[in-house]
C-alpha cells in the first residue's frame, strides 16, 4: 500500500510536470505567432531555462520518494550475509515483523528460548534492538534506522 501511494504521487508529479510545460508552451507560442511578444509572462528567452528548472526540480522529487525502498533493502541483505545462521534467522523475523514478542521470535524461528535470549541480548548492546518488558515475555522493537 505504501508503494502505491508513492507510484501514484510520482505520476501526479509527473503528469503535472508534462501538462505545465505544453501549456506553457501553447501560451508561448500562441502570443508568438500573434507577435505580440511583450504579451508573454515569461519571456521566450526565459521560456526554455525555467522549464528545465522546473524539469529538474521535479526529477529530483521523484528520485527522493523513490530512493528510501532500494537503500534499506541492500542494507538488509548485506547485514544478513555477514551474521551465524541462528542470528539469521532471528534477524530476518525482526526485520519482517519490526516489532514482534520475544515467545513468537522463539516459535517462528524454532530455536531455544536461551538462544534467542542470547542473541537478542547482543543485538541489544549493538544497539540494533530495543528490548521492553511485557508481562513474563519481552516486545523486542528493531531500531528505527533498521526500518
Amino acid at each position: 500500500m505504501k508503494n502505491r501511494k508513492k507510484y501514484l504521487a510520482g505520476m501526479v508529479l509527473i503528469s503535472l510536470f508534462v501538462l505545465a510545460v505544453s501549456l506553457s508552451s501553447l501560451y508561448t507560442q500562441l502570443n508568438i505567432g500573434e507577435d505580440v511578444y511583450c504579451g508573454c509572462a515569461v519571456p521566450p528567452y526565459l521560456f526554455i531555462p525555467f522549464m528545465g528548472s522546473l524539469g529538474l526540480f521535479t526529477g529530483m522529487l521523484i528520485f527522493v520518494l523513490f530512493k528510501d525502498d532500494q537503500d534499506n533493502n541492500i542494507e538488509t541483505d548485506a547485514i544478513l550475509k555477514l551474521v551465524e545462521e541462528n542470528d539469521r534467522k532471528v534477524m530476518e523475523v525482526l526485520f519482517r515483523e519490526k516489532e514482534i514478542m520475544q515467545s513468537k521470535i522463539v516459535k517462528k524461528t524454532g530455536l531455544s528460548k536461551v538462544k534467542v535470549s542470547r542473541i537478542l541480548k547482543e543485538l541489544e548492546q549493538k544497539g540494533m534492538i530495543e528490548k521492553l518488558p511485557n508481562g513474563n515475555t519481552n516486545l523486542v522493537k528493531l531500531d528505527k534506522k533498521y526500518c
